[in-house]
């Protein structure tokens, strides 16, 4: 698993690489829209190459479930696979935010079982996953270990959720219901599990409306597991990443399980969710 890690962090910072090219030289993005209408541009198909190079290297024939592939969204998934976002952040990029950042994970049998999100602009890698622990390195220097953290009650809990200011009432309003006294902005999906991992929010909630997918989720879910965390549905339910792209009932992430049964009692309905009124 070690090398499978190795091989992961590699492909992260490959991609990273090619972002940070892409900011420095102020190369034209080529900015387009896909076919649900969320932009992609040439920086997000350079830095998918890198990270497909690293990965074919290490795991000759892999099967990788990427986000700008999407000929194979639709095709069936062996037990053991990559899911890679090479630019989480899009929007962010395009509006030269530097929150943003490529992720890389592999699924063995329906289960994050390791991640990596590397942050180009400001050096940062996040990396682990089962039985390695997560861990944290900047700007070169030696990693630090991640630790699990204790937040058993919801009352003690800090929320991550969007910063876009439509949801934002929506979201004051689940912490109210949750009970949550405290809540943070974090953007994009690499940006909220930065949050988690580092300990500036104990947990945060998509929706199902939103456009949160498994490549969005699949690194850092491999390494809150690692450290006593998970991610359900906003049922409950395990993540479905052998048959699913989008997080269509959206999704709870924890960086302590107990926090979950309390969450699922307390959270509003799902029309409720869906709509901000």
């Amino acid at each position: 698993m070690q090398n499978s890690l190795n091989l992961a962090m590699r492909a992260a910072r490959a991609g990273g690489d090619v972002l940070r090219e892409f900011r420095l030289t102020r190369t034209p993005l080529g900015e387009r829209r896909k076919g649900n209408n969320s932009p992609v541009t040439d920086a997000d198909i350079a830095a998918s190459r890198a990270v497909h190079s690293i990965l074919s290297e290490g795991d000759p024939g892999g099967f990788v479930l990427d986000e700008e592939e999407e000929d194979a969204h639709d095709v069936a998934r062996p037990d053991a696979f990559w899911v890679i976002d090479p630019l989480d952040g899009t929007r962010f990029f395009l509006d030269g935010s530097d929150a943003f950042c490529t992720m890389v994970g592999l699924i063995k049998d329906g289960t994050p079982r390791l991640g990596a999100v590397y942050f180009p602009m400001q050096d940062v890698l996040f990396f682990g996953g089962d039985n390695l622990g997560a861990w944290r390195q900047t700007e070169g220097q030696e990693a630090r270990q991640l630790l699990p953290r204790d937040v058993p009650d919801l009352h003690r809990a800090r929320m991550s959720g969007p910063s876009k200011p439509d949801v934002q009432a929506l979201y004051t309003r689940i912490a109210t219901a949750l009970g949550i006294a405290s809540s943070v902005t974090h953007e994009p999906a690499g940006g909220m599990y930065a949050a988690l991992l580092t300990g500036e929010a104990d947990l945060a909630l998509t929706r199902p409306v939103s456009n949160c997918s498994v490549w969005d989720i699949a690194a850092g879910h491999a390494m809150l597991l690692a450290l006593g965390g998970t991610i359900v549905d906003l049922s409950g339910n395990p993540i479905d990443y052998r048959h699913d792209c989008r997080l269509s009932n959206g999704s709870i992430a924890v960086v302590d399980r107990r926090l979950l049964g309390s969450i699922l009692e307390r959270l509003p309905a799902r029309h409720e969710l869906v709509v901000d009124p």
